[in-house]
């Protein structure tokens, strides 16, 4: 998966915390960096100022406090386990992923990549090129900011449907793209 971060098949119910009312929101950039380097590592807001995943990473905190500063978390966020909490807030901290629309995206997205896949060579050419252009970055995009649940939050095989539509689209995507090439540029 990507950077690093991958989801092993355990999860103990503990979560990753990153406490962040210190930082400065006035700097926009460093702000935009700060928020994104959460989004990219599946954190979601608990509560003002404290943004949670659950610590199901290989590799576990001490692989997101190596990876964290370098995607743009602030200097001044703390990164910290948390257990304990009480049945009322566990079940809240489960819920801040909508873990069902996000299967049911993937699976929308894996199943127009293989209609396109199935079709793409029934298309003019340059729609086709167009067409593996976007649907390839809204796939892209959901596997990057795949915020990695375990399986006791998020069934696995919708993230395992859309990867593996990915893979055999870019591979047929791919095809159309050098023999597109190879007719535009002289060899």
């Amino acid at each position: 998966m990507r950077g690093g971060a991958r989801a092993p098949a355990w999860w103990h119910g503990d979560w990753v915390a990153v406490h962040d009312s210190l930082v400065q929101r006035s700097d926009k950039t460093a702000w935009r960096h700060h928020c994104l380097a959460l989004a990219l590592r599946g954190f979601a807001q608990f509560a003002p100022g404290l943004h949670l995943r659950p610590d199901n990473l290989e590799g576990g905190i001490e692989a997101l406090r190596a990876c964290l500063p370098g995607l743009g978390l602030s200097p001044q966020a703390v990164l910290f386990r948390l257990t304990g909490l009480d049945e009322a807030a566990q079940a809240r901290a489960r819920s801040l992923w909508k873990a069902d629309a996000l299967a049911r995206q993937y699976v929308a997205v894996a199943g127009a990549l293989e209609a396109h896949t199935a079709h793409m060579r029934e298309e003019g050419v340059v729609e086709a090129l167009r067409e593996s252009l976007l649907l390839g970055r809204e796939a892209i995009g959901l596997l990057v900011r795949d915020p990695l649940l375990p399986p006791e939050l998020m069934a696995l095989d919708a993230r395992r449907i859309l990867m593996a539509a990915a893979a055999r689209y870019q591979d047929a995507a791919r095809d159309l793209w050098r023999n597109w090439i190879s007719e535009i540029v002289p060899g």
